[in-house]
């Protein structure tokens, strides 16, 4: 019996000048979708792990394909040169600290064929989304 499945694959701490950001790489299995992901990423820590006041969550359908994007600081992958990590994310979340502000990118297909994707603020404040009826 298939169950959803939401997996750590890796992290990596980045910095620039004084800002530190957390990128967490996740994979998801078929099952998961965006509500499940949305509710994941709400019960993700939200304080300054490892001083980091910005913290993104990246979601990829095949953790062979989970790598960091080569824009770190704007959670940005390049469509030239990673075009196919870019076909295996289904979703990124994003996280500031300091405001206590979150936002969920999610991707019917993938990031790479259609972006921007649905964008549901995660914040201390907002409503969860409902699923959509298929």
């Amino acid at each position: 019996m298939d169950t959803k499945e939401i997996t750590f694959v890796k992290k990596r701490i980045e910095t620039n000048a004084s800002k530190v950001y957390l990128i967490q790489l996740f994979s998801v299995n078929h099952l998961v979708t965006k509500i499940d992901i949305g509710h994941f990423c709400h019960s993700l820590e939200k304080g300054p792990i490892h001083g980091a006041m910005f913290h993104a969550a990246i979601f990829f359908d095949d953790k062979e394909f989970a790598a960091f994007p080569s824009q770190p600081m704007t959670y940005v992958y390049s469509p030239h040169e990673e075009g196919d990590v870019m076909m295996h994310i289904k979703a990124i979340y994003s996280y500031d600290v300091a405001n206590r502000l979150g936002k969920l990118h999610y991707y019917d297909i993938n990031y790479l064929i259609n972006q921007p994707g649905d964008i549901v603020c995660l914040d201390e404040i907002s409503e969860m989304p409902k699923d959509d009826e298929s």
